[in-house]
């Protein structure tokens, strides 16, 4: 996460970031498989830790961390994020405002696997 926090540096989250960035029309694919990966992850970890399936949740978890976030969504982002320019302010802003939005939702999910 301390790689990607310098992607969120200057990003300043609203209360209502989820609604602004799901009815902007500024998401690229990149961000519409991130969003989607997300709230499936959600999904399938709540409906594990529900059923008590815990080793479930924990791969889904790191599935989605690893191979999702990491491997795949800040690998995608990384020339949007680095352009500050001003023909890219809005493909940046929905960059930062997906990544901002898995990282919390991430840390939300690892929350009950790791405690501290």
């Amino acid at each position: 996460t301390k790689f990607a926090l310098q992607f969120v540096s200057d990003f300043t989250p609203t209360p209502n970031l989820m609604d602004e960035l799901m009815s902007s029309g500024k998401m690229a694919i990149r961000d519409k498989f991130m969003m989607s990966r997300l709230m499936s992850a959600t999904e399938k970890i709540n409906d594990c830790l529900t059923n008590y399936k815990f080793g479930d949740a924990q791969r889904a978890s790191y599935s989605l961390w690893i191979d999702d976030l990491c491997n795949v969504y800040l690998e995608l982002i990384k020339p949007v994020v680095y352009d500050k320019s001003e023909a890219n302010a809005d493909a940046r802003w929905a960059a930062q405002a997906t990544l901002w939005l898995a990282l919390e939702a991430g840390l939300r999910i690892l929350h009950p696997m790791m405690p501290f």
